[in-house]
């Protein structure tokens, strides 16, 4: 008739939606109802229900009976291709990994009754989507899904503990979503597991990891240069050392030059023990040749993906200091006049220089001035001013030069200070009378 074609279409179509593979996560419990009596009976028509599961390892399936579930159906729960269940035995069952459950109604006794209902709890663990840095409070949360809400309909005794890398674990109140702080205090990717055991069944657990770096800043890097002296256009190893920590990625900068490297992996002991790690940079004849002798920037960049750190300081490129000579006039006037030395290098460069200043002929020191040129073009000439007070005397002027590979002096000739005459005045018995600069 219409009405039985009807019926047996809407079975075929429950039984299609009960049957396949079931992945996901349910957000409420599912009812298995027995089809009607007079559906058992019809011809041709399968009326078993095959339910097939994929559950993860934070999964578990719960399976509750009806007191009467098993006089209307034949229930079985099969888990990784071996039967658990068979009915008569349990009324609640547990199912992991890839399971089934299948349901086959009585036909003699055959009832629309609800012959079982089903839930899948899931664990979850909840932690911070940024990179955390060493010694930071972290907040991690943990949480079972659909155990609170459903609680009324299936009996379940779980206990839960959360673990943070290597540490021991730690009970977790299961009833709600529990906020947990830590500190890690190890640079590296931790660990983070959440755990819930069912008395006499398999745990499900629930996996992350939380990205911890150090947090680099001059106090902890300590960075210092470790370099030799470098002679112009000879092969040179710039070599740096810093307090080992994880992770970092340094480059070093020098003009429009570059050389970048990371730490591969993580070392306790390193870590532990404050090892010091070398950076080095090759200067080679070409980089030397590029750029000249002289005094030259660079930076030495430290970072991970929380903090950064710029080590700015310099390299001095040698080039033999020869030939400085030094020069002022013979006369020159007292304070507050200013006179100007002279002093010239043939070759080399970066040069500290030392000027002094002393009487002639005994060679008391009088005054000492210090002053650098950095690059060929300042070492050709640097002029220095300077005063002395006292007229009538003479002096004469020393020069030292020197870089980290040479050094070469030079001595002025005898000078005299004099008086400064600023005005000349014409005066006559009229009223007038002129005033003539000498300048």
């Amino acid at each position: 008739t219409k009405k039985t074609k009807t019926n047996i279409l809407q079975l075929s179509i429950f039984i299609l939606l009960l049957a396949g593979l079931v992945s996901n996560t349910y957000a409420t419990s599912v009812e298995i109802r027995a089809p009607l009596s007079k559906e058992c009976n019809q011809p041709n028509v399968s009326i078993q229900i095959d339910l097939q599961f994929d559950l993860t390892h934070s999964q578990v399936l719960i399976l509750r009976l009806q007191k009467t579930s098993c006089s209307y159906a034949f229930i079985n729960g099969v888990s990784e291709s071996e039967t658990v269940f068979s009915c008569g035995h349990l009324n609640q069952l547990y199912l992991f990994g890839r399971c089934s459950v299948s349901v086959s109604p009585v036909p003699q006794n055959c009832k629309s009754i609800m012959i079982a209902r089903y839930i899948i709890l899931e664990v979850a663990v909840v932690l911070p989507k940024q990179m955390v840095s060493v010694g930071e409070n972290v907040t991690v949360y943990s949480k079972i899904l659909n155990l609170r809400q459903y609680s009324e309909f299936f009996i379940v005794t779980v206990s839960c503990s959360i673990s943070f890398g290597k540490s021991s674990p730690v009970s977790v109140e299961t009833y709600r979503k529990a906020p947990f702080y830590h500190q890690f205090l190890f640079p590296q990717r931790q660990d983070v597991w959440f755990s819930c055991e069912i008395p006499g069944e398999e745990i499900i657990r629930a996996y992350g990891a939380v990205n911890v770096e150090s947090n680099l800043n001059i106090d902890n890097l300590k960075i210092t240069s470790r370099s030799q002296p470098t002679r112009f256009l000879t092969d040179t190893t710039l070599l740096f050392q810093y307090i080992y920590q994880y992770p970092i990625q340094h480059c070093f900068v020098l003009r429009t030059y570059q050389s970048c490297d990371r730490t591969k992996t993580f070392s306790q002991t390193k870590y532990e023990n404050k090892d010091l790690i070398d950076v080095q940079f090759q200067l080679t004849t070409d980089i030397q040749s590029s750029i000249g002798p002289g005094i030259h920037p660079f930076t030495l960049f430290m970072q991970n993906n929380i903090s950064d750190v710029k080590y700015i300081s310099t390299v001095w490129i040698n080039k033999q200091v020869t030939g400085i000579k030094v020069t002022c006039d013979l006369f020159v006037g007292i304070y507050p006049n200013q006179f100007i030395i002279n002093i010239t290098l043939e070759e080399g460069c970066p040069a500290n220089i030392t000027i002094e200043i002393n009487k002639y002929p005994n060679n008391e020191l009088v005054s000492q001035m210090k002053t650098l040129c950095s690059n060929p073009d300042e070492c050709k000439l640097v002029q220095v001013k300077t005063s002395l007070k006292k007229a009538g005397e003479k002096y004469k002027v020393t020069v030292f030069a020197n870089n980290q590979i040479s050094n070469d002096s030079a001595v002025s000739q005898v000078f005299e200070t004099v008086p400064q005459i600023y005005d000349a005045y014409m005066t006559s018995d009229g009223p007038l009378y002129a005033n003539v600069p000498t300048n």
